[in-house]
């Protein structure tokens, strides 16, 4: 996505014959638009009524900007270290604080859904509309297939701060009654949306529920959602374990954002993600910025492949932090008879399902099994209904001691994923009971 100066030059091509960019030699165009937005006490009202008009076209014309640029961008099958972090995100429940409108993260997900399994047994999608809230309330459902599951906990939570191109109200709405959204349903690739449906109560008619790019955003903060992102963010900020920045400069203009970073406890781990983050000794620059608020931080990835390489790094960890899952902590005497399982699906299309792993010998690999819902959900145990005993790793379907004992030291767990040819690997696992039996769920990322 653009930054702000390249987006004021696109905005400058696009409406040069409706509006008067009048910018001073090296002037910003968030300093541009801020003044045109503010009244001047010099000038007659309806000059600044023109000005103000020529900003909310300018702020409407953003999002049509943005609209083309994140189909461009997510016109090609996604890359492979964003599918990792999407997968990253949703094993470790993350939580994404984010001051962009677009909704690539969105398509993110909804291209390679991640999936789990839920306390009856059943395995479903996590979806990109499901892990963006709080949001405004979407339209009615219309179609069965439509994806109109509410929000979900059970994977990782993206906060729009600055709000996002599927978000509307009417404009000067100080409360934000009138806040609808329309559901994210494109993925990367072919840009076909997943399903399709009527805008039967015209909510693309509205404006964008975009807060502007200028310095002072006060106004703009007004309404209910806006305060309950917005704290919500604080009371996650003030609680974190770590923190990293991923290509935010977090200039002192951005009052409001500045000011929440400052909310970390003292001695927070605090990371950067950037191609170039500066030094601590550098005003302007991002390791600059933070010291400036007494947050010392610390560079996780510079250069060009920065975030490809901080991803490559995050899941290497997760592979060698796993054999001290605290969810291995089984008795011996049963740690052979609770099955390993995973849940993915076709695409977002089609039901996802349950699996378990098997040693495929002549491949060299481990492959998935479906794993029927009667058999998860009868209180016969594994062993019973599978012929399992105390077996060594490689035969039949593999259980938490064949699991333990693969990954002790280090070694990656991999296997092929049921609906394509390429392979994933464990990166976490959640202790599950369903009717009173355990089953480990396998959280897991693309590895080719």
């Amino acid at each position: 996505m653009p930054i702000t100066n390249e987006l004021g030059q696109a905005l400058r091509a696009r409406l040069s014959h409706e509006v008067d960019f009048d910018l001073y030699p090296n002037q910003t165009f968030e300093d541009w638009l801020t003044l045109q937005i503010t009244p001047l006490p010099f000038l007659q009202g309806f000059e600044n009524s023109r000005r103000s008009a020529n900003a909310a076209r300018v702020i409407a014309e953003i999002a049509q900007v943005l609209d083309e640029k994140v189909e461009d961008a997510s016109s090609s099958v996604s890359e492979l270290w964003l599918q990792q972090l999407v997968a990253l995100w949703h094993a470790e429940r993350a939580v994404v604080l984010t001051f962009n409108y677009d909704t690539l993260l969105e398509r993110a997900v909804n291209d390679n859904p991640p999936s789990i399994i839920d306390p009856t047994g059943h395995a479903r999608h996590i979806l990109g509309d499901h892990v963006v809230f709080p949001a405004p309330s979407p339209p009615p459902v219309q179609l069965a297939d439509d994806m109109t599951a509410s929000h979900s906990d059970e994977s990782f939570e993206i906060l729009k701060l600055h709000g996002s191109l599927t978000w509307y109200w009417a404009a000067n709405d100080s409360s934000g009654s009138t806040l609808i959204r329309v559901r994210e349903k494109k993925g990367y690739g072919a840009n076909t949306a997943l399903t399709t449906e009527t805008d039967f109560l015209g909510i693309t008619s509205l404006d964008r529920y975009l807060i502007p790019p200028i310095t002072s955003k006060d106004g703009y903060y007004g309404s209910y959602l806006a305060n309950s992102i917005w704290r919500k963010a604080r009371s996650y900020i003030s609680s974190a374990s770590a923190l990293t920045l991923i290509g935010y400069s977090l200039p002192p203009e951005d009052r409001a954002a500045s000011q929440l970073m400052a909310q970390a406890p003292a001695n927070t781990p605090f990371y950067v993600v950037d191609r170039a983050p500066g030094s601590v000794d550098t005003p302007a620059s991002v390791l600059g910025n933070l010291t400036r608020l007494g947050i010392s931080g610390k560079a996780a990835g510079t250069g060009p492949e920065c975030l490809p390489d901080f991803v490559s790094k995050k899941i290497q960890e997760a592979i060698q932090r796993l054999p001290e899952a605290p969810e291995f902590q089984l008795p011996d005497s049963n740690s052979w008879d609770v099955v390993v399982a995973v849940a993915e699906g076709q695409s977002w299309w089609a039901s996802a399902f349950t699996y378990m792993l098997q040693w495929n010998e002549q491949e060299g690999h481990f492959e998935a099994a479906q794993l029927g819902y009667d058999l998860m959900t009868t209180e016969r145990p594994y062993s019973e209904i599978l012929g399992l005993e105390a077996p060594s790793a490689g035969s039949g379907p593999l259980t938490v001691a064949q699991l333990r004992h693969h990954v002790d030291g280090g070694k990656p767990l991999t296997f092929k994923r049921p609906h394509s040819n390429g392979m994933a690997v464990c990166i976490g696992v959640n202790k599950l009971t369903i009717r009173s039996k355990e089953l480990l769920e396998l959280k897991w990322a693309p590895y080719s």
